[in-house]
């Protein structure tokens, strides 16, 4: 289970572009199941940004300039997107996807590989493993954490080891 902005998580803490995609998701009233994920991402791929941000990691900083960065404890995230393909809930770690100043048809031509999880091959994205993630920035970056927007960073998460005990009969 993860903890961050105040709450627990299962699956994933976004921060800008899929929260932009979460935001203009909750706007469609028409739309609804794939089509809703699908035409929310186009929208905020108009909107989308890089902003400079600062991520500190166990045993590393990084000041890079990002439009995206998911902290994953599931390989999936919402409409199947495979955005954190060596993530293990059980490993006692976080998949941390940061995703650079990518243009928006370069993100938008190498989209499809997220659903494969090769996008990592690509430059503008990177992976990371940590049991803990804290992230700054002077732009109000909106936050979402298991599909609920949670306002802005900075942000401070963390991994809690062993605290779910699931019993299968």
């Amino acid at each position: 289970v993860g903890v961050g902005a105040g709450r627990y998580f299962i699956s994933l803490i976004g921060v800008g572009f899929p929260a932009l995609v979460a935001s203009q998701a909750n706007k469609m009233r028409r739309v609804h199941g794939p089509l809703t994920f699908f035409l929310s991402v186009y929208r905020a791929v108009l909107r989308m940004k890089a902003h400079p941000v600062r991520i500190e990691l166990d045993d590393q900083e990084l000041s890079v300039r990002s439009t995206s960065i998911l902290i994953q404890n599931t390989p999936y995230t919402g409409g199947g997107l495979l955005m954190a393909p060596h993530a293990e809930m059980d490993d006692g770690f976080l998949d941390i996807v940061v995703v650079g100043d990518i243009g928006r048809l370069d993100l938008m031509l190498n989209f499809p590989r997220v659903y494969r999880g090769t996008h990592l091959n690509h430059s503008k994205f990177s992976g990371y493993r940590s049991r803990r993630v804290k992230i700054e920035s002077e732009s109000p970056l909106e936050i979402i954490l298991d599909g609920d927007l949670m306002g802005t960073v900075p942000l401070s998460a963390s991994v809690l080891q062993r605290a779910l005990k699931v019993r299968v009969s």
